[in-house]
């Protein structure tokens, strides 16, 4: 192992305990690069960052980058001499394909897959140079109630692509498919974790990003237990695409919001929100609000005969409110986003350029989209939130 596999290991032995899990290493090397990265955040949004309080009490999962939450199921411990699989560079694996009593009934939309419950997780340096290799690692889950057997030994891809502040990809980048190196190791049981180390080419004429995005995917698990993170990318010529978004931050700004949908003030409006507050529904903003109106729960609600084949009274503060009075955990994304099974909505006009940072209900508190919604936050260079919207799934 060298460099950051090495960090790895070391993280590992340290931290209180010898022989942590793979999660608690990952967990601590990940913060280690997330600090060196915030420290080159725009200095307005750090300070916002320490103006605000974290909500206590409101479980909320950061996707699409950023740090790994805590474990939906239990974590085995793991020796204090910990090996990782080894890279290999094998690409001939066996595609998966569901047999026939297996294939997905016409009237749903999600294709069967090879395992439901293995998640995977990455963990990155902090950069990666053009023309050289990026070595990293990858933490395989078993969150399921079985154990996992790999064999035969399936395909994973993992693409590397530049972003903007939005994730939305400036630079195509590569993607690469492999098999992987389960044989010696090719079960998992329920719980326990494992990490394999992963080596991806960085092609020699990649420009600088300062936000790559990398993906990794087993090719027969769904696209929710994907692992991906950010790094900077050292390339050749041009100026560097805008730095991600501190996805830390993010996550405070929609804890934040939640926190103020159940008890709204006048305070914490003035510390989350711009001077003038845009509201609406799907990408329609519909009224604004001055910001000594946010405080009253009553400003928001939205009264429509007809938004996605439903009507009546419509509030994006009393959609997040009920939803945590039920119990419900929120999920935080940054950018675009599925409209639950459909595709992307875009922003409404003249946000394009905002952070778009959004809440949504997890799939394990909801039995269909019909239960669905989002409430999409459109921040600007102050991390204030300058529009809100609300969406539904229409039926």
């Amino acid at each position: 192992m060298d460099g950051f596999q090495d960090e790895l290991a070391r993280a590992m032995r340290q931290g209180g305990k010898v022989g942590g899990s793979v999660e608690d290493a990952l967990t601590d090397v990940r913060r280690r690069a997330a600090v060196r990265r915030r420290n080159r955040t725009v200095g307005a949004l750090a300070a916002v960052a320490a103006s605000v309080a974290v909500l206590v009490g409101v479980s909320v999962t950061l996707l699409g980058g950023g740090a790994q939450h805590e474990p939906i199921g239990p974590v085995t411990e793991v020796p204090d001499s910990v090996e990782l699989v080894p890279w290999s560079s094998r690409t001939d694996f066996e595609p998966w394909a569901p047999l026939p009593e297996e294939a997905t009934p016409p009237f749903l939309t999600e294709e069967p897959v090879r395992w439901d419950f293995l998640s995977a997780t990455v963990a990155l340096p902090e950069s990666a140079r053009a023309g050289e290799t990026l070595k990293y690692v990858v933490t395989l889950t078993n969150r399921g109630e079985t154990t996992v057997d790999l064999r035969p030994c399936g395909g994973y891809t993992q693409r590397l692509t530049g972003v903007d502040i939005n994730n939305q990809t400036v630079w195509e980048g590569v993607q690469e498919r492999y098999r992987l190196n389960c044989d010696a190791q090719p079960t998992l049981r329920p719980g326990e974790q494992r990490a394999y180390a992963m080596e991806l080419e960085v092609p020699g004429d990649a420009p600088s990003q300062r936000s790559g995005l990398l993906e990794w995917q087993l090719l027969d698990t769904a696209a929710d237990w994907r692992g991906a993170d950010h790094l900077e990318i050292l390339g050749v010529g041009g100026p560097a695409t805008p730095e991600a978004p501190d996805t830390q931050l993010a996550e405070v700004i929609a804890a934040n919001l939640a926190e103020f949908a159940e008890a709204p003030s006048s305070p914490a409006a003035t510390r989350l929100f711009a001077d003038t507050v845009a509201i609406g529904l799907g990408r329609e903003l519909i009224r604004t609000l001055a910001i000594d109106e946010v405080a009253d729960r009553s400003a928001w609600v939205i009264e429509d005969d007809e938004f996605r084949a439903r009507s009546g009274s419509f509030s994006a503060l009393d959609v997040l409110r009920d939803a945590l009075q039920r119990g419900w955990s929120l999920e935080t994304s940054v950018g675009s986003h599925p409209h639950c099974v459909g595709p992307p909505v875009a922003p409404p006009p003249g946000y394009a350029d905002h952070l778009r940072v959004s809440l949504q209900p997890v799939d394990e508190d909801i039995d269909s989209c019909l239960q669905w919604f989002t409430v999409d936050l459109f921040v600007n260079d102050q991390a204030q939130i300058e529009a809100v919207t609300l969406d539904l799934f229409e039926p």
